[in-house]
């Protein structure tokens, strides 16, 4: 992983992991969380790429962690998120699963949606680990939590589900989609495979 001064274009620092990077790192404050295919796993100072501490999964790491000023939660294809405390990487809680976990989580107040493929959506408490609620047939990915609940792509449709129950309240079919992404707004844009974008107001 490199870092780059944004104003003249030079390399700053570099920090080589035991294998290649999969999913992007993760950056908050003076801080950067950096993951690879090889399971293991980095906090890294901001400034000077100096190790804070590591870890590592058993199995790789494909899907975005995250990172927030109450800890990181890493899902690996181990069938295992885990929480970590942010200032030392210790275990905090381990939900695991039965599938390996390959698509993104969101973190939305203190619910964290993960999906699992083949399986479907689980929400946890981020804090305590504990399952809030489980539906097997949302089988998509969580793009965003707004006023109109927790929102999901499964390629073909938006789905709106109920952020406290998992059920869902409203649907809308699309074109094939490889992408959906919400800004600030509310805005969403369908990115197509085949070049089309589409913006959809709240």
């Amino acid at each position: 992983m490199f870092a780059h001064d944004l104003t003249a274009g030079r390399s700053v620092w570099a920090y080589g992991l035991t294998s290649g990077i999969l999913a992007p790192p993760v950056a908050l404050g003076n801080s950067v969380f950096a993951t690879s295919s090889g399971g293991v796993y980095a906090m890294l100072v901001v400034d000077r790429g100096e190790l804070q501490w590591p870890g590592r999964t058993f199995d790789r790491i494909s899907a975005t962690s995250i990172l927030t000023n109450q800890g990181v939660w890493v899902p690996s294809e181990d069938g295992t998120l885990y929480a970590l405390q942010r200032a030392d990487g210790r275990d905090r809680w381990k939900y695991r699963a039965t599938r390996p976990l390959t698509r993104d989580p969101i973190l939305h107040r203190n619910t964290i949606y993960l999906p699992v493929p083949d399986l479907g959506m689980v929400a946890l408490n981020a804090l305590r680990g504990d399952v809030i609620w489980e539906q097997k047939d949302l089988d998509a990915i969580p793009i965003t939590v707004t006023a109109n609940g927790l929102l999901l792509n499964d390629r073909t449709r938006v789905i709106f589900v109920d952020s406290q129950t998992g059920r869902q309240t409203a649907e809308a079919p699309t074109l094939w989609m490889s992408d959906v992404i919400a800004d600030e707004e509310d805005n969403l844009y369908l990115v197509s495979p085949y070049g089309k974008l589409q913006r959809l107001a709240p």
